[in-house]
């Protein structure tokens, strides 16, 4: 049987979970301290603390070969594990909230004899008080079940056994799961009327179920049971598995399961076509996995109650041209797809009428642009998860080893249809991101280590149907004390986790919710701080805004500060909050972005701080423009520089130009002030650009008078036969720019006598 790697476990674990992630209980409210905002392109600081209580004992199973012993302990929000790897006295350390005590369910299974036993015992519940150990032994003077499996002929392959009590006359529970011997002995708890069960598989696939049986366990001594197995009686089948997508495959992956058994009975890797032989008849499930583009690309394909006759083979094909689904993920706010060391899109048939029934499919994103290439075989799918991984091993607090998982129920129905060889181009997925750093305390000051959190969001609609379920965990360097988690907006359930004396330990849950445009950063027991305006990500045309909001804490407010510069508040006479004070303070912005920074103080010293950024646009002046015609009648314009006089200019109106909005005033001429100004309908505008003429159209102008010397002064040096374009600017009464030209032929010449 060939190994599953990880990869292959990934992609297994993926077929069976995403189909049924739905099914998920949604967990309640938790009991939580602190809410913390976080924004995409932002980052939020909280704070968990662990008051240490503890629960010690022995473990003594009578001297038995134990691998590992699993510790769990739940009590409320709080948990905590450990996992001895022998007999002896052991201490688990748990959170207790502060002066008080809290109850623990603590629940323990013996791992045996290289993990092939597993011996489980009763639930006990146990107070602990904070800073002190509560008892809890684990003794057992062990029995032994003494199995013998007699065969007529078979080979058996795997057996698998129970011997369990649980009603009001005692508890007892243990397991063995062994390869092929048919003699073993296995630990128990002694009881009486202990049943004994299991199922064995042969080497043809066949499960054959242990009849159960009732027996008395002593300390220290052997009972022994005994089955017999037989055979299938008749010739065996075989079925024959033929995959073929006419892509360049790395290779294929076929699990092959008996219907009823609980692992699979064959994996075989190969190259398209694999024969399963000697297998009892009956009823199979095939499992095909297909890699290809150097293992970063996927196609699942199940295939259900495939039943087979002695003496016959039953061929199970797949042959396929997929079409191709192209597009790109993009991540955008703390993290891109560029901040990614992997990123898979996820695509699950729907519809049994077609080849894609049964059949997820997965691709590897391209994290600079997101790009990806999922195959498909022909059939409508739902594209609805996706998984981003983000790996940066920086020291101190930039480290980042983060999971982030989005099942997007709102796209589940958008059913997306392809062909054979058909290519759907542009099929793009994008999402914003936050990030919270989780700050890790311990209330006596003791050490932990490897710190990490698990965090779940899920959101709905207006009618409560989930929309989306996001999970992410995150981890850091062993001896950091905080944990950067990455997210898509929504609220999210934490727990944040790490080792105390070598106990796995809830040091606490926050409820961290991503908003748009805040950054908060809270002390643990800090103030609450209220920033209501201005709005995080605002566009301000208003070169000053008025800052407010308010801050409480049962402490008393010692100071606040916007931008380092202390602020004066006061008591708002909240009949329900008798600590909450407001404030008020006016902010000169800079042109661009300004971050704005809020600090509350308590008299204990604990600070919370709100920052955001809001954006000053100085207003745009809109321009208008306009037509006018120098020297109207005239195409060349020739100027003599010898010309005393004026210039005139005509600025023109028109149906949807009038020239009594503009200012005379602000007129300038390639710079040069005007000399005089009248209205009349002096020139003819020509909607095609053409030459003016001199002749009326029924609107009025803006006859201008420019000095012509002062024109020649502002054209500085100058060439005979040179054409220049002059610009006239100004604005408008309601501080509109007006902008128009037209041109200038040089004459550097004197006059003819």
């Amino acid at each position: 049987m060939i190994p599953l790697d990880r990869t292959i476990f990934h992609a297994a674990l993926l077929a069976f979970s995403f189909s049924s992630i739905s099914l998920l209980p949604l967990s309640p409210a938790l009991a939580v301290d602190n809410t913390i905002d976080i924004v995409p392109d932002e980052q939020v600081d909280s704070s968990v603390e662990l008051t240490p209580g503890f629960i010690g004992g022995t473990i003594d199973l009578g001297g038995q070969n134990i691998s590992r012993v699993d510790l769990a302990a739940r009590g409320g929000d709080f948990a905590a594990n450990r996992y001895p790897a022998s007999e002896g006295p052991y201490t688990l350390t748990v959170n207790v909230p502060t002066g008080e005590s809290l109850d623990y369910t603590v629940s323990a299974t013996a791992w045996m004899d290289n993990y092939t036993t597993r011996m489980f015992f009763q639930d006990q519940v146990v107070s602990v008080e904070e800073g002190q150990t509560s008892q809890l032994d684990y003794r057992v003077n062990s029995g032994y079940i003494a199995a013998e499996l007699l065969t007529n002929g078979c080979t058996i392959v795997h057996s698998e056994m129970w011997a369990t009590r649980e009603d009001p006359g005692g508890y007892s529970k243990a397991m063995t799961k062994r390869g092929g011997e048919q003699q073993y002995r296995f630990p128990v708890q002694p009881n009486s009327a202990i049943r004994v069960y299991g199922q064995v598989q042969l080497s043809t696939g066949a499960t054959f179920q242990l009849e159960e049986q009732a027996v008395t366990v002593s300390p220290g001594q052997e009972t022994p049971v005994s089955w017999e197995v037989n055979c299938v009686a008749g010739q065996l089948s075989q079925i024959q598995h033929d995959v073929e997508y006419h892509l360049p495959m790395d290779y294929h992956l076929s699990y092959l399961y008996r219907q009823g058994s609980g692992s699979p009975y064959r994996v075989e890797k190969h190259e398209g076509s694999v024969l399963f032989a000697d297998l009892a008849p009956g009823d199979w499930h095939l499992y095909s996995y297909s890699y290809w583009n150097n293992h970063q690309n996927l196609i699942s394909k199940r295939f259900n109650n495939i039943k087979t006759l002695s003496g016959e083979t039953t061929g199970v094909s797949f042959d396929q041209y997929p079409g191709f689904l192209r597009g790109s993920l993009a991540l955008s706010g703390t993290h891109t797809i560029e901040d990614t060391s992997y990123a898979h899109i996820y695509a699950y048939g729907r519809n049994p009428l077609y080849p894609s029934d049964q059949v997820y499919s997965r691709a590897l994103a391209n994290n600079v642009d997101g790009t990806f290439n999922l195959a498909l075989p022909q059939g409508e799918y739902s594209t609805y998860v996706s998984v981003y991984a983000f790996y940066r091993p920086t020291a101190g607090d930039d480290y980042l080893n983060a999971s982030l998982y989005m099942y997007d129920y709102s796209k589940r129905n958008d059913l997306l249809y392809i062909d054979s060889q058909e290519v759907i181009e542009g099929y793009d997925v994008a999402y914003e991101t936050g990030s919270a750093v989780i700050k890790f305390r311990r209330a006596d000051g003791g050490a932990f280590s490897a710190p990490y959190i698990t965090a779940k969001s899920y959101t709905y609609d207006e009618n409560q149907v989930l929309q989306s379920y996001s999970y992410t965990t995150s981890r850091t360097l062993s001896a950091a004390d905080r944990v950067t988690m990455v997210g898509f907006p929504g609220t999210y359930e934490v727990e944040a986790w790490a080792y105390v004396d070598g106990s796995r330990t809830i040091f606490g849950k926050v409820e961290v919710e991503i908003i748009s445009g805040v950054e908060k950063v809270i002390d643990l027991g800090g103030p609450t701080l209220t920033v209501s305006e201005p709005a995080a990500g605002a566009v301000l045309s208003e070169q000053t805004l008025t800052l407010s909001g308010t801050a409480t804490d049962e402490s008393g407010i010692e100071a606040i500060l916007v931008n380092g510069e202390a602020v004066a508040f006061s008591a708002t006479d909240n009949p329900e909050d008798p600590y909450e004070v407001s404030f008020t303070t006016v902010i000169t912005l800079g042109e661009g972005e300004n971050k704005i920074t809020t600090v509350a103080s308590d008299a204990s010293g604990n600070e919370s701080t709100d920052s955001r950024t809001v954006t000053y646009v100085p207003p745009v002046a809109e321009v208008v423009q306009a037509r006018m015609d120098i020297k109207p009648g005239s195409c060349k314009n020739p100027f003599n520089v010898t010309e005393k006089g004026v210039m005139p200019v005509v600025l023109l109106g028109s149906a949807e130009f009038d020239v009594r909005e503009i200012d005379p005033a602000s007129l300038t001429l390639h710079g040069v002030g005007l000399l005089r100004h009248a209205y009349g309908d002096a020139a003819e505008y020509l909607a095609d650009g053409g030459c003016g003429t001199d002749q009326a159209d029924g609107y009025e102008d803006l006859v201008l008078k420019f000095k012509s010397q002062a024109i020649v002064a502002a054209l500085g040096a100058v060439s005979d036969g040179e054409v220049i374009t002059l610009e006239l600017n100004g604005t408008s009464y309601e501080g509109l720019e007006l902008v128009a030209d037209d041109h200038l032929t040089i004459i550097k010449r004197g006059r003819k006598k």
